[in-house]
C-alpha cells in the first residue's frame, strides 16, 4: 500500500516542479538522484526525501521533496515579503537567460559561480552581496514580488479543483467503507488486495486510512476534489495521484487510482467484501471423459469438498472460504490422461481466488532407439514408423540415439519401426514393434553391417575316365579351410560364398590312387574380379 512503498524503490518514485515560472537548469541533489531541472522545473525524488537545490557554489536551503515547490516552500514561510523569499526570486529572476521570466526561468552555464551567497541577509545587503560575487544587478522588489504573485495566482487557480461541497451526494458524505484494491497496473502506489478505508467528511474532504485494521487515527488528508462527468475526483497533490470515485445506485461502486503527471491509469478499488464470503474458482479443460476422475479441495489442510471433472467453470467450495484460510486444488487424472493444476495452492487474501484451473491432456509418449554399425558416410537408406498401421514418419539411417516420431503417441497406440537399407549395408530391427503402455519406448535399436564386395574362384576340371569322382579338392581362404568337393570332369565354383576382394587363397587336391591329377594356378590373391582359371588336369 501507499504508506509502506518506501521500501518499494519503483513505486516511490516521483517528481516535482520548482516553480516562480518553472526554473530550468538549476541542480538539484536527493540521498537517490540528482541533475538539472528541465524546461518544466522537473527533477526526481523519492518520497520522504529532502532535496537541495544550487546554481554553482549558490546553496537553496534544503526542503523536502514534493510534487510543486516554491520559493514559499524553501525559505518555509507562507509570507511572499519575507526578506529570504524576496531575495531568491530576485536572484532567480535576474539570472533568466532572456529577462523574461513570464515564459519560464532558465539559469544558463554563464550564471554558475564559485561563490557562496547568504539569502538570510537583509534585501539591500544581499543586494550588494550578489553583485560582488557575481557582477549581477539584481531586478527590483517590487517587480520580482509581482512577478511571482502572479505565479502563485496561477498555480491557485490550477490547483482548484472546483469541488462545491453542496453538489456531492449523499453516499459520498459523512459515511465511511473499506476498499480493496483490486486491479494494479505497472506504477500502482499499491500493491494487489491491499485494503484502505476511504472516510469522506461532511464538507468535502476525503481521508485515507492506510491502515484500517489498526484503528490508529493515522489518515491522509485530501482537500481537493472536482466533479468530472459522473465521477468525484480527490487529488493527493503531496504524492502525485487522483482517486476518481464512481457511483452506482447511490453507493460507492469503484474507486479509480491515476498520476496526475503525466495522467496514467494506475489501479482500481473495489468494495472490501465480507470475510465469508469467498468462493475458489477457476477453469477445467482437456478432460476426454469417460474414465473415473476428480478433484478434491483442501482448506486449512482438511478436505472440504471434491467433484467430478467436467470441462467448463467450476467452483471448487460448496460453503463460503474465509479470509486467511489456506487453501489446495488437486486432481487425480483419468486413465490415458495426465492432468495438471495451475495456482493450485495458496491463502484467501480479502478476495475470491478465481484462477484455479485444471488442464488435462492424452498421455503421449516417444519412440526411439539407437542405430550402430553404419560405414562412414552417408546415404544407406531409411526407415520408417507406423502407428496403428499408418505411416507417421520416416527419416534416414545414420549412426545413434533417433526419436522415431515427430509427436507424442498415445498411450495404447501400436506402433512398427521398418527399415529400408542401400544394397551396401544389412540391418535388423530389434523391438521393431509393440503397444505404448504408460511410457517412452527407447530400445527400437537398428543393427547394421557393411556389405563386402565379393567374388568366385573356379576353374575346369578335365582328363577323368568317367564322371565319377576321383578323391577331392579343398579350398583354403586367408589359410582357413572353407569348402570342399570331389573331383571329376567339368566347370566348378571352388566356394560356396563370395570371396572378399584382396583375400588369399588356395586350392589343394587329394585325388584317388587311380589317378594322377595336377592344378594351375592354384593359388593367389583375389584382385577385384572373379577367378576361373584354378584348373585340374588328371590322367
Amino acid at each position: 500500500m501507499l504508506a509502506g512503498c518506501d521500501d518499494d524503490d519503483k513505486k516511490s518514485e516521483s517528481s516535482g516542479r520548482l516553480v516562480d515560472s518553472a526554473v530550468e537548469g538549476v541542480g538539484y541533489s536527493t540521498p537517490s538522484f540528482e541533475g538539472y531541472t528541465d524546461a518544466d522545473g522537473v527533477f526526481r525524488f523519492r518520497r520522504g526525501e529532502a532535496v537541495s537545490f544550487f546554481i554553482g557554489d549558490i546553496e537553496f536551503p534544503s526542503v523536502r521533496a514534493s510534487r510543486l515547490l516554491t520559493p514559499l516552500d524553501i525559505a518555509g514561510v507562507d509570507d511572499i515579503n519575507n526578506n529570504v523569499v524576496v531575495n531568491i526570486i530576485r536572484l532567480l529572476q535576474s539570472l533568466d537567460s532572456d529577462n523574461n521570466p513570464d515564459n519560464g526561468i532558465n539559469i544558463d552555464e554563464s550564471s554558475l559561480t564559485t561563490g557562496a551567497l547568504d539569502f538570510s541577509l537583509s534585501e539591500s545587503d544581499f543586494e550588494a552581496q550578489v553583485f560582488n560575487v557575481m557582477g549581477v544587478t539584481l531586478i527590483s522588489i517590487a517587480d520580482a514580488i509581482a512577478h511571482f504573485q502572479k505565479t502563485l495566482s496561477e498555480l491557485e487557480q490550477d490547483n482548484s479543483g472546483g469541488g462545491d461541497v453542496s453538489t456531492l451526494p449523499d453516499a459520498l458524505k459523512s459515511t465511511s467503507m473499506v476498499m480493496q484494491f483490486t486491479y494494479e497496473a505497472p506504477g500502482a502506489p499499491y500493491a494487489l488486495n491491499d485494503r484502505v478505508s476511504f472516510i469522506f467528511s461532511g464538507s468535502g474532504n476525503l481521508f485515507l486510512d492506510l491502515t484500517p485494521d489498526d484503528n490508529n487515527g493515522d489518515a491522509l488528508q485530501l482537500t481537493r476534489f472536482e466533479q468530472v462527468n459522473s465521477e468525484y475526483v480527490w487529488y493527493d497533490d503531496e504524492n502525485g495521484y487522483s482517486y476518481a470515485v464512481s457511483l452506482m445506485d447511490d453507493e460507492v461502486h469503484e474507486i479509480n487510482v491515476s498520476s496526475i503527471d503525466p495522467v496514467a491509469f494506475l489501479g482500481q478499488f473495489e468494495p472490501y467484501m465480507e470475510a465469508s464470503s469467498f468462493d475458489i474458482s477457476g477453469t477445467i479443460s482437456g478432460y476426454a471423459g469417460g474414465n473415473s476422475a476428480q478433484w478434491e479441495l483442501w482448506l486449512d489442510d482438511s478436505i472440504a469438498n471434491d467433484g467430478a471433472l467436467a470441462n467448463g467453470a467450476v467452483t471448487y467450495n460448496s460453503d463460503p472460504v474465509s479470509d486467511g484460510s489456506s487453501y489446495e486444488v488437486t486432481v487425480t487424472a483419468p486413465a490415458g490422461q495426465s492432468c495438471e493444476v495451475s495456482n493450485g495452492s495458496g491463502t484467501v487474501s480479502g478476495a475470491h481466488v478465481i484462477n484455479v484451473d485444471i488442464q488435462c491432456s492424452d498421455n503421449a509418449f516417444n519412440l526411439g532407439g539407437t542405430t550402430s554399425g553404419l560405414p562412414a558416410g552417408s546415404g544407406f537408406g531409411s526407415w520408417e514408423l507406423f502407428v496403428d498401421g499408418s505411416l507417421v514418419t520416416d527419416g534416414g539411417l545414420q549412426n545413434g540415439f533417433t526419436n522415431y516420431n515427430s509427436n507424442p503417441v498415445a498411450d495404447g497406440a501400436s506402433y512398427e519401426v521398418i527399415v529400408h537399407p542401400t544394397s551396401a549395408v544389412d540391418c535388423t530391427v530389434s523391438n521393431a514393434s509393440g503397444t505404448l503402455s504408460g511410457s517412452d519406448i527407447d530400445n527400437i535399436d537398428i543393427s547394421c553391417s557393411e556389405v563386402v564386395a565379393g567374388y568366385d574362384i573356379g576353374g575346369t576340371t578335365s582328363g577323368l575316365p568317367n564322371s565319377n569322382n576321383f578323391g577331392q579338392w579343398e579350398l583354403f581362404i586367408d589359410g582357413k579351410w572353407v569348402n570342399d568337393g570331389g573331383i571329376k570332369n567339368g566347370y566348378y565354383n571352388y566356394n560356396y560364398n563370395p570371396v572378399a576382394d584382396g583375400a588369399s587363397y588356395e586350392v589343394k587336391l587329394s585325388p584317388s590312387s587311380s589317378v594322377t591329377c595336377s592344378i594351375s594356378n592354384g593359388s593367389g590373391t583375389v584382385n577385384g574380379t572373379t577367378i576361373d582359371n584354378v584348373d585340374i588336369s588328371c590322367q
